[in-house]
């Protein structure tokens, strides 16, 4: 079994592989250190930053299970939105959350979550944003990183 922090960064290598392909003209931030986000870019030409906080949903594998009607994103994400809505909130903020294989991923707009009802899971006792999937949209994330 993967630990945590190997997923992590495995989700973050897949979220920028595939920006790299898909929106070439985005210019991703090589110095992490001072990042509040899991991925920071630049869009070559108009300056409009992109910020990507970057999530595996362990449970969900293949196709998204048509009963699950939310999106659960943990509430402890509510420290990020307040970064971006404090610093940066002209620029744009989507949370990535990818299927357990990372070959899917919902793109949520941080306007979506802040929006989202929040609600306790009982099970759990932790709160989550509970997000209607008929609001975001589900991406194929796979991609060729062949260098031909």
């Amino acid at each position: 079994m993967k630990k945590k922090s190997d997923i992590r960064t495995s989700s973050i290598n897949q979220m920028t592989g595939w920006l790299a392909k898909n929106i070439p003209d985005l210019m991703l931030e090589s110095d992490w250190s001072h990042q509040d986000f899991d991925i920071e870019g630049i869009v070559n030409g108009n300056g409009i930053k992109s910020f990507y906080m970057v999530e595996v949903k362990e449970g969900w594998v293949g196709t998204w299970p048509t009963q699950w009607t939310e999106l659960r994103i943990p509430y402890k994400n509510k420290k990020v939105l307040d970064v971006w809505q404090q610093k940066y909130k002209d620029e744009l903020l989507t949370f990535i959350i990818f299927s357990k294989d990372l070959k899917k991923a919902w793109h949520v707009p941080a306007d979506i979550i802040l929006n989202a009802k929040v609600k306790e899971i009982p099970s759990t006792n932790e709160l989550f944003f509970r997000v209607d999937v008929r609001d975001i949209y589900q991406t194929d994330m796979t991609y060729d990183n062949s260098s031909s």
